[in-house]
């Protein structure tokens, strides 16, 4: 069985420049070997968002475990002028779990960052959620978030 994940161009070729000798699975494979042999699921996080303006995507905890790996995907563009964070729904309000520090983002230029062996508790009550905030006032920019949920540590 074949599943498709759709990626930006920029993207793609980030993920090449960590591997020019190998497939595009062989690398998302290798970044999914840390939790071989444990149940894990990969969720992308990805929108356009548009010129001075905030989108936010959720998404359910699949299973019972562990927020395991994050990748963001910078591409070439946003100047570090688009803001990313991660939010877990505790009871009933979001809690910023990434960056550590309340009220802070991620923002980058042409990188991948990636954040690994993290041990962040969660449940199938939880749900995930995205925040991104783009402080160009010309350009829509789209900066995906990769987030490994793994039943165990």
């Amino acid at each position: 069985m074949v599943t498709t994940i759709q990626v930006s161009r920029q993207v793609a070729e980030r993920l090449k420049a960590v591997s020019p000798s190998t497939t595009y699975d062989g690398i998302i494979s290798s970044l999914l070997d840390a939790t071989r042999g444990v149940r894990k699921k990969l969720l992308v996080f990805a929108t356009s968002v548009p010129a001075a303006s905030t989108a936010t995507v959720e998404r359910q905890v699949p299973f019972d475990g562990f927020l395991k790996d994050v990748w963001f995907f910078f591409p070439t563009g946003p100047a570090g002028l688009v803001d990313v964070r991660i939010l877990l729904k505790a009871r009933t309000a979001f809690e910023q779990v990434i960056p550590e520090e309340r009220d802070t983002f991620v923002a980058l230029e042409d990188a991948v960052f990636p954040l690994t062996g993290l041990a962040e508790p969660v449940n199938t009550r939880q749900m995930i959620r995205v925040e991104w905030v783009n402080r160009d006032g010309l350009n829509a920019h789209r900066v995906p978030v990769y987030i490994v949920v793994a039943e165990s540590v």
